[in-house]
């Protein structure tokens, strides 16, 4: 019997397996992967631009799927998706700097899950992500000029400067000498 038709007859038996293989050995996994994608594109197989292609069609003919895929990753990573979207918007109005997740995490958490300014809990009220000196003032998108605020203290602060010379995560981090 060939691979091809023990494939054809035990389809779901082989599939299970593969799955198991790749939940057992992921990062193994992603290095073949990346390897094989190396190796395809030193060919001439595959340029970046025929696979941009690819994957636009693939989007185009699987809307639904693709919302469904993005919606779960937003309910799984919020914070990833938050600072994702500050970094394309910083990006675009091109403020230098970016900010990760973890970092971000870090942020919130010296401010106890609440609001900078009013204090107010994560769990009672969304935080957003706030530039300290706002980008329209000439502020960057580095962790040391960002901090949480809920919505309304951010609307409330609008595009106005604090009295403050900086956000107290960084003056706490000065006064410690741990600020790079």
């Amino acid at each position: 019997i060939t691979a091809k038709r023990w494939y054809h007859n035990n389809r779901t038996k082989a599939l299970a397996m593969s799955k198991k293989w790749r939940a057992e050995n992921q990062e193994l996994h992603r290095m073949l992967g990346r390897a094989y994608m190396r190796r395809y594109c030193a060919e001439g197989r595959l340029d970046k631009q025929k696979r941009k292609q690819a994957q636009q069609r693939y989007v185009d003919n699987n809307q639904e799927r693709v919302r469904a895929s993005k919606h779960a990753y937003a309910e799984r990573y919020p914070e990833r998706v938050k600072v994702a979207m500050l970094n394309n918007r910083s990006r675009r109005r091109a403020a230098p700097g970016t900010v990760t997740a973890k970092q971000w995490k870090q942020i919130v958490l010296f401010y106890g899950r609440a609001c900078a300014l009013c204090h107010v809990s994560e769990s009672e009220v969304p935080l957003t992500v706030d530039h300290f000196i706002p980008i329209s003032k000439g502020g960057t998108n580095y962790w040391y000029n960002v901090w949480p605020l809920c919505l309304s203290c951010n609307s409330k602060k609008h595009d106005k400067i604090p009295a403050e010379l900086e956000p107290p995560h960084v003056a706490m981090l000065r006064r410690t000498g741990t600020f790079d």
